[in-house]
């Protein structure tokens, strides 16, 4: 996807290597440059160029559970420090995504 920013246009590339309904999906998830090649982050040059996602789902209690994996993916040292030194942040990021979409499904609920 290409995000447009203020300072330029800003890549990222998904590739969906697992999909296992409805269990499991799992990516590899990478900064890119406009051709879609792997590439250093323009604002943490240190940051992994690729990410393993593993996402899966369990059914409890007539809910959906959902658990989130990242992991650095053929990282360098530097690449593996960096990520252990934001990933705590991170999880602010996918909170807000998640927070979103339960917001749009509780009003998709209430319209039916």
């Amino acid at each position: 996807n290409e995000k447009k920013m203020a300072r330029g246009s800003f890549y990222q590339r998904t590739e969906f290597t697992e999909i296992v309904e409805p269990e499991r999906l799992v990516c590899l998830m990478s900064d890119t440059d406009a051709d879609w090649r792997p590439s250093a982050n323009p604002m943490m040059p240190d940051w992994p160029r690729e990410l393993l996602t593993t996402v899966t789902f369990q059914e409890e209690a007539s809910k959906t559970n959902m658990r989130l994996t990242w992991v650095p993916h053929n990282a360098s040292e530097a690449e593996i420090a960096c990520f252990a030194a934001a990933v705590e942040s991170m999880g602010m990021g996918w909170t807000a995504g998640m927070d979103a979409l339960a917001h749009i499904l509780a009003e998709l609920q209430q319209s039916r």
